[in-house]
């Protein structure tokens, strides 16, 4: 999408951000309540979350039956985070069902709310609003509603409001919400606080109140909120939250400042808003363009196998967009119910989660951790970021002292530490491997509060806070596996060659369907994903493992095969054939490869 079109949705789109002034003032539960009534009025919104947050999406999406989106400065810019916003608007895509929208002119989705993170100023650092929500609402000149906890409080109520609104230099903010108050203290402050804000020159309007009510209360344990599937009657809390701004709250006036996001705003030229977004450069990426990503069609048939279930739930959506428009297809797999990682996969991606909750589920499930620990071994590309990361180790301990087997791909165990463990952004500045050079420059977090006792030292990180430098991360020729959760957005780089590498896997593997790929692959084997032994076939003396990879896929081979049509091809069927594994036909297959490639090792 070009700068032009990105001004024509974001110019219209009616819009707010719901900030606070701290965390735990009812963000979470406003904003879905807020959703919700949009969907009562008849209104399509799209939902958003500032920052690196990852479980207050989920719940955006209980409610709209949509992924939401993360708007974040530090890893995409300025720049980077209008276009996600607008973009959102002009092609919103449905994956769940293999079906895409197209969204002209921003048809289907009629409004924006986006939730914000922290407090409303609360960002990189105390010295500047920088990676803050409010950063966000000045990049996107989106109206602002600012939540205020005002249980226990009196006239300081003001004084405080006062104090957030003096920092509001471009007069984002727009409206006031108390919470955790009465009727009755709200009627009495209402008129007090609206004199105290005309006399100072805020035209910042008192928009309501929500009254304290444990019933709405959404319950969170040490990384935020517990998962949306782990509530009980989630539905019935949200609408009954949205009755209650329907009932407490000035929703008509919050609909007016949210058509005032639409409208142009004078404080920005058209100089600025014309301004294309610099090159992106391999050491600073933040200004990220998620259209200039390569072609999809240079990538056929390559597929990523993604975790994804109640242990492994953390995704950018940004992230997996980003394979989809390098022309990666996203099958997802469970590692707690499915007995193994696709068949078609050309590389694993392990999210983040709670592992740690599904220690028992995941552990017990011997054929995934197997069917893991097998393709990796064999050089399937993968990447495995903090629960994901865990999966892969020996073992798991848990708070409770009680210890689960795991992929054991690392020879290491994770462990419960009681704390926040590495806190905050992040930027790789160093890759001391020979490959993945291109994670240089990448943007990240870290929050977990679980630790290993085999980090990794491959590269350098820098936390963006403070400076600090510290070694992490495993990395080998096919795989990156750490703590770190990554926003591929910022580097397009690391994905292109992580991609390349799903290619070349592919091709070793023979899956690309060319007799071509024979000579130049010499004397690997290829995968036969469609023998009812793979990937292994212990169970049997009489088998050969030598030839758990077929190579005699590309040939005229003895075995019994038949052809079908696939994607527009003719393929191998080769689901009951057993010849290149018995052990009897070594040598006839042994000579057949002699003769069809003369520097086939012998």
């Amino acid at each position: 999408m070009t700068m032009m079109e990105n001004e024509k949705y974001e110019n219209s789109i009616p819009r707010i951000l719901i900030a606070a002034e701290k965390s735990g003032c009812g963000k979470t539960t406003f904003t879905c309540g807020f959703l919700q009534l949009l969907l009562k009025r008849g209104y399509r919104p799209l939902s958003f979350k500032c920052g690196p947050d990852y479980i207050d999406p989920m719940f955006h999406e209980r409610v709209l039956g949509i992924p939401g989106n993360n708007l974040d400065t530090f890893f995409q810019g300025a720049d980077g985070t209008r276009e996600v916003l607008a973009e959102s608007f002009a092609l919103n895509e449905n994956k769940e069902d293999g079906r895409e929208k197209e969204n002209a002119a921003g048809h289907e989705f009629n409004a924006a709310v986006i939730e914000g993170v922290m407090g409303i100023y609360d960002g990189l650092s105390p010295f500047s609003p920088e990676g803050s929500c409010y950063e966000i609402a000045d990049s996107t000149k989106t109206p602002v509603l600012l939540l205020v906890d005002a249980k226990g409080v009196g006239r300081t109520l003001i004084s405080r409001i006062k104090g957030i609104l003096s920092e509001d230099g471009n007069r984002r903010i727009r409206g006031v919400v108390l919470n955790r108050v009465g009727a009755g203290f709200y009627e009495r402050i209402k008129p007090v606080l609206e004199v105290e804000l005309c006399r100072f020159g805020y035209d910042v309007k008192v928009l309501g109140f929500m009254p304290e009510n444990e019933e709405i209360v959404l319950d969170s344990r040490h990384l935020g909120l517990m998962l949306p599937g782990e509530i009980k009657e989630l539905k019935e809390k949200i609408g009954l939250i949205a009755d209650m701004i329907e009932k407490n709250c000035d929703v008509d006036g919050i609909l007016a400042i949210m058509s005032d996001g639409a409208k142009p705003d004078p404080k920005r030229t058209a100089e600025t808003d014309l301004k294309s977004p610099a090159a992106p450069d391999s050491q600073n990426l933040r200004d990220f363009s998620i259209n200039q990503c390569g072609s999809t069609s240079v990538n056929p048939m390559l597929t990523l196998a993604v975790a994804k279930d109640e242990a492994f739930c953390f995704y950018y959506r940004e992230n997996l967009k980003l394979f989809e428009k390098m022309g990666v297809k996203i099958k997802y797999f469970s590692p707690v119910h499915d007995t193994e990682i696709p068949k078609d996969a050309d590389a694993v991606l392990f999210g983040g989660g709670y592992p740690e909750n599904y220690a028992k589920e995941l552990s017990d499930n011997k054929s995934m951790l197997e069917s893991v620990r097998l393709a990796i071994e064999s050089g399937m590309p993968s990447l495995a970021e903090c629960g994901g990361f865990m999966y892969l180790h020996k073992e798991i301990k848990d708070r409770e002292g009680n210890v689960y087997p795991m992929a054991g791909v690392i020879d290491a165990t994770v462990e419960y530490t009681g704390h926040s463990v590495r806190f905050g952004y992040l930027e790789v500045t160093e890759c001391k491997k020979p490959y993945f050079k291109s994670l240089q420059g990448i943007l990240g977090h870290e929050f977990h509060y679980f630790d290993s006792s085999n980090n990794g030292t491959d590269c350098i990180l820098v936390k963006a806070s403070t400076k600090k430098e510290y070694a992490s991360l495993i990395v080998k020729e096919n795989s990156v596996w750490g703590f770190a959760h990554f926003y591929y957005g910022s580097n397009r780089g690391f994905i292109r060659e992580f991609v390349q590498r799903m290619r070349d896997f592919h091709e070793s593997c023979g899956k690309v369907v060319s007799t071509a790929n024979v000579s130049k692959a010499g004397a690997r084997f290829f995968s036969n994903h469609d023998c009812e032994y793979y990937p292994c076939h212990k169970c049997s003396a009489e088998l050969n493992c030598l030839f758990c990879f077929c190579p005699l896929y590309y040939y005229d081979c003895p075995g019994s095969y038949t052809m079908i049509e696939s994607g527009g091809r003719l393929k191998k069927n080769c689901k009951d054939c057993v010849y290149p594994h018995l052990a009897q036909n070594y040598e006839k297959i042994m000579a057949v490869l002699k003769e069809k490639s003369p520097d086939f090792p012998t």
